[in-house]
């Protein structure tokens, strides 16, 4: 069962502030959140529970405008290293389920501990404040429903709001009078969108190298614009999800530098030098930043169907 949404008040001079006592205030109802409610509640919290968007799953959660998943996402770890120790998924999922299936298992988590009942959806979280004397440590909460604000006091709040939404676009020389359309990722939704079309893709990051194989296969022609090299791990190391002989190498408490030694010559050995394919080389040791988890990226690179290219400077008018 769906709760309603909080209910507001109307805005006087003085708002007054509701005492909610000892609850926990958690804000998103995420892979984080989710977990948090739970968890809050087996401890005997009395827990609030804000989320904007209208269901359970956070960046997951396909379904509303926000979402930053497009259709060829999938998780990059490994089901057995993403999911919750007390509510495994299903045995028949692949290692590497697609974003529809992940976000099915958040619902299904909610349902199965009962977590919508402790969660206010449709509402935001407009503000957080430290309240009365430090030492005390309450916190007084804004939500805002529709048009109307209403402030509550926790005795705690747990931020699980996630960090993918506020788009990020950086501004170049010539931008302005470029005559081609400039996407940022998360305005990406479909391959259907780079279909037929010259598509240069600027940063190395998961995302990035996702759209690229995407285009490589849809494009007439791609270009991958990086400003540094990074560690391009495949999504299978001997036989195995790579996050979890990670994983068996952090379970012998070998020395981080031991560990980041074994990782690179695997690495190597797997995939070989990205500055083979024309990539910078990795200016950073394995585990010192976000891994890049692609298997296809390099294979098509390989193949000629994306084009590795420097750092983009500035933009002209037709390029």
């Amino acid at each position: 069962m769906t709760r309603r949404a909080a209910p507001g008040v109307d805005k006087p001079l003085h708002r007054p502030v509701y005492d909610r006592g000892d609850t926990v205030c958690v804000i998103g109802a995420g892979a984080s959140g989710l977990a948090a409610v739970k968890n809050l509640r087996e401890q005997g919290f009395a827990v609030d529970c804000y989320e904007r968007e209208t269901g359970v799953g956070g960046a997951w959660n396909w379904r509303h405008a926000r979402s930053p998943m497009y259709a060829s996402t999938h998780l990059i770890s490994s089901k057995s290293g993403t999911q919750y120790p007390d509510f495994p998924m299903p045995d028949d999922w692949p290692d590497y389920p697609h974003h529809t299936k992940v976000h099915s298992y958040l619902d299904r988590y909610a349902e199965h501990f009962g977590l919508r009942e402790h969660i206010w959806f449709g509402t935001e979280v407009v503000r957080v404040e430290a309240a009365g004397e430090p030492a005390q440590g309450f916190w007084d909460v804004t939500t805002r429903v529709g048009g109307t604000e209403r402030t509550s006091r926790y005795a705690a709040v747990v931020v699980a709001n996630g960090h993918l939404w506020s788009p990020k676009l950086p501004r170049y020389d010539g931008q302005a009078d470029y005559r081609g359309q400039v996407l940022h990722s998360s305005a990406y939704k479909d391959p259907a969108q780079l279909r037929g079309k010259k598509v240069l893709v600027v940063g190395g990051g998961n995302s990035g190298c996702d759209i690229a194989v995407d285009a490589a296969q849809q494009a007439s022609r791609c270009w991958h614009s990086t400003r540094r090299g990074y560690w391009y791990a495949p999504k299978y190391l001997l036989g195995r999800p790579t996050d979890q002989v990670n994983d068996l190498l952090a379970v012998l408490r070998l020395p981080l530098r031991v560990r980041q030694w074994v990782g690179q010559r695997e690495l190597r050995r797997s995939v070989g030098d990205p500055a083979r394919y024309g990539l910078h080389r990795p200016d950073h040791k394995l585990y010192e930043s976000h891994p890049i988890v692609n298997s296809l990226l390099l294979y098509h690179v390989g193949h000629g169907d994306i084009e590795p290219v420097p750092e983009l400077a500035h933009f002209t008018r037709n390029a």
